[in-house]
């Protein structure tokens, strides 16, 4: 449906990321009123969890409109003091943009909304992300 892609796969803290969003059909594009693009980071492995977003961009339904045609760049900023990418044996901190889709109504069955309802949701973010490396200036 919605085509992210980023210019580059690494970053220095404190940089930009840049990069483009496409939509695929005029008529999946028509479903869609914005696009929210975020930089996130998250931990991963043992002791605490933690999670923030330090940069975000929303594109509205006109923008998208037009990445049918043409894609359309947007920019994120990265901040200056981290945190940066780390892979280690008992802890990872993993950065990505995360893109939240927010989707005109479409009239459902109502069969198909009670299959929603007993859909198990575990918590986890099912937003389509895009992983990047943030490495020290």
């Amino acid at each position: 449906m919605i085509d992210v892609r980023l210019d580059n796969t690494t970053f220095f803290a404190g940089g930009t990321i840049c990069g483009t969003v496409a939509c695929g059909s005029s008529e999946e594009c028509k479903l869609i009123r914005a696009a929210t693009l975020s930089a996130e980071w998250r931990t991963e492995g043992r002791g605490w969890k933690n999670k923030a977003a330090v940069s975000q961009v929303t594109l509205y339904f006109d923008q998208i409109q037009q990445s049918a045609q043409q894609p359309v760049t947007f920019s994120l900023d990265l901040p200056q003091e981290g945190p940066i990418t780390y892979n280690g044996k008992l802890m990872r901190v993993i950065w990505e943009v995360r893109v939240d889709l927010d989707k005109r109504p479409v009239e459902k069955s109502a069969l198909d909304q009670f299959a929603d309802f007993l859909k198990y949701d575990s918590g986890e973010d099912k937003r389509p992300a895009l992983p990047f490396v943030v490495l020290p200036r």
